[in-house]
C-alpha cells in the first residue's frame, strides 16, 4: 500500500508540472510573504469559557479546536505571530496544551514553528499559492463528470438556494465589520461544502484524503481575499451559480470548464494580496 501511495503522489506531482504549462495565464514568481496587521482579537480571556465547554474533551483538543477555528475564520492572519504567553492568557490554558495544539496545527499545515522563535500562522508565497491552486484544479476536475452524475439534482438545487440566500443576506446586511465577517464565513462554509461534495462523490477515498489535506489553506486565503477586496465577491458568487445551472441542465462539459475557470480566477484574485497592500 505504501508503494502505491508513493507512486500516486509522484503521479499527482508530475500531472501538476505538466498542467502548469497549460494554464491560461502566466504567474510571475516572487518570494514575498503576506504580513498582516496585529490581531485585535489577541487579548485576555478571548476564549475565557474554554475550560467549561465540552468538558469531556481533553483540554488540549479544546485549545486546538478554538485556535484552528480562529485561524480559519480570519482572526489570525497569514504570517501573524502566535506568542505562547498571549495564547495561554487568552485561552486560560497552560503552556503544555497550547504547545501541543500548535504542534498539531503545524502538522495540519496551518502553523509554522521555528526553533527558539515564536510560532506563526503559515503564510504562502506566490509560487506556493500557485502550485496549491493548480493542484486543486486537478483534484476537483479529474473525476468531475463521474461525480456529478452520482449526486441528485435536488442536492445541487439546495446548494444553489443556500448560496443565493447567504449572498442575499450579505447584500442586505447593515451591521458592523465583525458581524459581516461572520456572514462571509457562513457563505464560504457553504462554498467549500459544495466543492468537497464534488470530490467526495468520486468515491476515491485516497483522492478525498489528499484533497482535504490542502483545503484548510484555501479557507484562510479565501476569507482574506474577500475581506481585502469585497468587489471580488459578486464575481465568485456568480461563477458558483453558473456552474450549478449548467450541472442542473446536464451540460457537464460546460460546467467542468466553468469550474476550472472559477478555480483559476481564485488564483488571480488571491495573488492580488501580494501586489496590492
Amino acid at each position: 500500500m505504501s508503494s502505491f501511495i508513493i507512486f500516486f503522489l509522484k503521479f499527482v506531482l508530475m500531472y501538476v508540472y505538466y498542467y502548469k504549462k497549460l494554464v491560461l495565464f502566466e504567474i510571475r514568481s516572487t518570494t514575498s510573504i503576506i504580513l498582516m496587521e496585529p490581531n485585535p482579537f489577541m487579548k485576555k480571556n478571548t476564549y475565557k469559557n474554554i475550560r467549561t465547554i465540552n468538558t469531556k474533551e481533553p483540554l488540549q483538543n479544546r485549545v486546538y479546536n478554538v485556535l484552528k477555528k480562529s485561524i480559519l475564520e480570519g482572526y489570525f492572519s497569514p504570517g501573524e505571530s502566535l506568542p505562547e504567553d498571549q495564547l495561554t492568557e487568552s485561552t486560560g490554558a497552560s503552556r503544555t496544551p497550547v504547545r501541543a495544539a500548535l504542534m498539531r496545527l503545524q502538522a495540519d499545515g496551518l502553523v509554522q514553528i521555528e526553533p527558539r522563535k515564536c510560532a506563526h500562522v503559515m503564510a504562502l508565497n506566490r509560487d506556493e499559492m500557485t502550485n496549491l491552486c493548480e493542484t486543486r484544479v486537478i483534484f476537483e476536475t479529474a473525476f468531475f463528470e463521474r461525480a456529478v452524475k452520482k449526486i441528485s439534482r435536488n442536492v445541487f438545487k439546495k446548494y444553489r438556494q443556500r448560496l443565493q440566500q447567504a449572498a442575499d443576506q450579505m447584500i442586505a446586511f447593515k451591521g458592523g465589520p465583525e458581524e459581516l465577517q461572520n456572514k462571509l464565513a457562513e457563505y464560504l462554509k457553504i462554498d467549500f461544502e459544495f466543492h468537497i461534495r464534488l470530490v467526495a462523490a468520486s468515491d476515491n477515498k485516497l483522492w478525498l484524503e489528499l484533497y482535504n489535506s490542502i483545503l484548510d489553506r484555501f479557507r484562510i486565503y479565501s476569507l482574506l481575499t474577500q475581506k481585502r477586496f469585497p468587489s471580488f465577491y459578486p464575481d465568485a458568487h456568480n461563477e458558483h451559480i453558473a456552474i450549478l445551472n449548467f450541472i442542473l441542465d446536464e451540460d457537464f462539459s460546460e460546467a467542468k470548464y466553468l469550474l476550472r475557470k472559477h478555480l483559476q480566477n481564485f488564483l488571480v484574485r488571491t495573488l492580488k494580496l501580494y501586489t496590492e497592500r
